[in-house]
């Protein structure tokens, strides 16, 4: 997230600058063509951050998405290691960097640590954060937050659906806290989304956002479900210590964002 805004700021600075430097315009571009892939590659991300454009829509967690995914971070990889520092300002120099090694860190998530395999919480996570943002976010008028969300909640047997399709011998760690999460989940769907919605007046977008809850509400369950009878007993994935570390940080990350955003 800091080098999310760092970078924004540099690009905002540029704009008002009005008369950067070719090279630096050019390095300009290449952020705001990643940022934009970015977007659209995880379109719950952006309208945690605060960008709207994809509001409707949802991350492409299958085995196919995350191998496009990774080539796409690769391309970016080459394109800001292509830049020679040395024609850039001290402030893109840093933000080259920290983009450089951001994009690192993303690929050794999804191609060597590979938590989209081993992490069944990583799709329980993903379907709830698609519709919390939403909630809890008054950015837009309600009937219009409320059209994102059923669109959303179309998608979460899907999202869920990947998980069943991509897990492979999970740590029994990761299975029991992808298990009491998706409890939460549940009880937001049923509690927390209808009482936030409960002023729209559109009778008609009311009766579908019950439809698309339902249907959310049943996804959860019949995930859990799995979770519970059929990955559990089968759980024999091992958890390294790194591992440990970087999913509890991530863990952490994620509650601690959660109660801000309640705040």
């Amino acid at each position: 997230m800091l080098m999310k805004l760092m970078t924004g700021a540099a690009l905002a600075a540029a704009v008002l600058a009005g008369a950067a430097p070719a090279k630096a315009q050019s390095f300009q571009s290449v952020v705001e063509a990643f940022y934009n892939d970015e977007f659209r590659a995880h379109p719950i991300a952006a309208t945690d951050i605060g960008v709207h454009d994809y509001d409707a829509e949802v991350d492409d967690l299958s085995r196919d998405g995350q191998t496009k995914n990774a080539a796409r971070l690769h391309k970016a990889l080459d394109e800001f290691t292509a830049i020679d520092p040395a024609t850039l300002s001290a402030g893109d120099r840093d933000d080259r960097e920290m983009l450089i090694n951001g994009i690192k860190g993303k690929l050794l998530d999804l191609e060597t640590i590979r938590y989209w395999q081993k992490d069944p919480n990583v799709y329980v996570r993903s379907a709830t954060s698609a519709v919390f943002d939403l909630v809890h976010r008054d950015f837009a008028p309600l009937a219009d937050r409320l059209r994102s969300v059923i669109a959303r909640e179309d998608q979460i047997p899907m999202l869920l659906a990947r998980g069943k399709a991509n897990i492979e011998h999970p740590p029994r760690a990761f299975v029991d806290i992808a298990i009491r999460n998706v409890a939460g989940s549940i009880d937001f769907l049923k509690t927390g989304a209808p009482a936030a919605f409960a002023a729209v007046e559109d009778q008609e977008l009311k009766r579908d956002f019950t439809a698309s809850n339902d249907s959310a509400i049943a996804a959860f369950e019949n995930y859990r479900t799995y979770l519970e009878q059929e990955l559990k007993p089968k759980a024999s994935g091992k958890q390294t210590v790194s591992a440990k570390r970087v999913h509890w940080a991530k863990t952490y990350l994620t509650h601690g964002l959660a109660i801000l955003h309640l705040c």
